[in-house]
């Protein structure tokens, strides 16, 4: 399984547990809907993660495996 999967799950498990939306995390994040979502299928880059972790109040670690 490739990591961009696997933070595609982990984004997901986080958003349900805190009961908001993927579109919703991008909103907050200011990641675009679209980069959130082609994280199933690539890389989408240190900052852009740090903004995503941070929207979810997480750290860098539980967005990896």
């Amino acid at each position: 399984m490739n990591g961009g999967f696997i933070m595609w799950k982990k984004l997901n498990k986080l958003a349900k547990e805190q009961n908001i939306s993927i579109r919703e995390l991008a909103r907050i994040s200011g990641v675009a809907y679209t980069t959130i979502r082609d994280t199933q299928f690539r890389d989408i880059g240190f900052t852009k993660a740090v903004k995503l972790a941070e929207a979810l109040g997480v750290s860098l670690d539980d967005l990896k495996e």
